[in-house]
């Protein structure tokens, strides 16, 4: 499991399939288009709130898959333990990370083709 540190304290860091929807939903992204305009760097705020609700996210499922309690309940107590944005980019290669690998086709799939 990886890790992120944020205003000195450590936290366990995880994408299950769970982690990766509260994402979505939080950010209101219904296909990877929009995913792509919100993890766009050039504007500061989407940053800001991509990168936190990453980091709740990826925290509160890293806790529960390690049985224990979360200490942030929601993005504004992770927001208040985040010193520097740099903090959050663990969280958010993590789970760029396991949206490639959870929507990865099998290897023994034949691709798609249309017409």
């Amino acid at each position: 499991m990886t890790e992120v540190k944020l205003g000195g304290v450590t936290h366990p860091l995880y994408f299950s399939m769970l982690a990766i929807e509260q994402v979505l939903a939080e950010l209101k992204i219904e296909d990877f288009s929009q995913l792509g305009l919100v993890m766009d760097s050039q504007s500061v705020a989407k940053s800001m709130k991509f990168g936190r609700v990453c980091a709740l996210a990826g925290i509160q499922s890293g806790y529960r898959k390690a049985g224990e309690k979360c200490p942030f309940v929601t993005s504004d107590d992770l927001a208040d333990a985040v010193e520097h944005f740099v903090e959050l980019e663990p969280a958010i290669l993590a789970f760029s990370a396991a949206v490639q690998q959870f929507f990865k086709p099998a290897d023994d799939v034949a691709p798609v083709t249309g017409k």
